[in-house]
């Protein structure tokens, strides 16, 4: 149950990156509103598997220097 609520987490906190993200681009908006879903998913989803990989490296790397520990 952990693992469930830190993917939430990571999620959300896509989502807020890339709204915040949205908000304070310069750039003009696409005209065809559908680009712009698809770029938003785009983004959400490689900053969600981005901290995905960094958690799971992060506690492969945790587990595997355990052992090293006293």
């Amino acid at each position: 149950m952990k693992s469930k609520k830190i993917f939430f987490q990571f999620a959300a906190v896509a989502i807020l990156l890339t709204s915040f993200g949205y908000l304070i681009d310069t750039d003009p908006p696409y005209a065809d509103f559908k680009m712009t879903v698809i770029e938003f998913s785009i983004i959400t989803t490689a900053l969600f598997s981005l901290f995905s990989i960094f958690h799971f490296v992060g506690k492969l790397i945790k587990k595997l220097l355990k052992p090293l520990t006293l």
